[in-house]
């Protein structure tokens, strides 16, 4: 019985020895996410874009953006967001990936408002021979646009005269040409617009 008694008590005393030695299971620690912003401008209008924000976890991230104006926020990955005033603002982002908050990715931004320009349609008929007057419709933004000076035409990117909102041309020779108009205001800023003008070649008659 003593021996039993023995063989038991050992055989208890094996088991916690054993067990002291496993090692309790530990949850990886969590790695904050990285918060990558970015931004591109057209005018009061920004698109921001945080698709190239990062988890080494693998964890579902969620976005928290501030405009800079006090006014704008949003929360998808991207989008677009107006301004309603030019100035310079601080685009803030930061991501979370369910647990942690990452580092405050940051871009500063300097918005304007250049002239919209937008120009007249073509005539529906179109040869050597036809004067076609170009009409330029420019709407400031930021400035002041002097109708006396401030329209720049160009054929081909070729400088031409003419600095108003209307330019007279005959297209001599048949092809195809871009004309384009560049406005400028006091600020200045520039606004363009262009058109492609087809000439087309005048089949010639074949002799009976």
């Amino acid at each position: 019985m003593k021996k039993l008694l023995i063989l038991v008590v050992g055989i208890a005393l094996l088991v916690g020895a054993l067990s002291g030695c496993v090692q309790e299971e530990t949850t990886p620690e969590n790695t904050a996410p990285v918060a990558v912003i970015s931004i591109t401008q057209n005018g009061l209008i920004i698109a921001y874009d945080a698709s190239g924000s990062t988890d080494v976890d693998g964890d579902t991230l969620t976005y928290a953006w501030d405009f800079g104006d006090t006014i704008g926020t949003a929360t998808d990955v991207s989008g677009t967001y107006t301004y309603e005033l030019s100035a310079d603002y601080t685009v803030t982002l930061t991501v979370n990936d369910g647990t942690v908050d990452s580092e405050v990715d940051t871009e500063d931004i300097t918005i304007t408002n250049p002239p919209t320009v937008v120009l007249g349609d073509l005539p529906e008929t179109i040869t050597n021979t036809t004067e076609i007057t170009f009409t330029a419709t420019a709407t400031p933004g930021d400035g002041v646009i002097n109708e006396t000076t401030g329209y720049a035409w160009y054929i081909d990117d070729v400088l031409q005269e003419g600095t108003t909102a209307t330019f007279v041309h005959t297209f001599a020779e048949d092809g195809t040409y871009v004309v384009k108009v560049v406005v400028t205001d006091d600020v200045p800023l520039t606004g363009e617009a262009n058109v492609t003008v087809i000439v087309p070649t005048e089949t010639e008659e074949v002799p009976e």
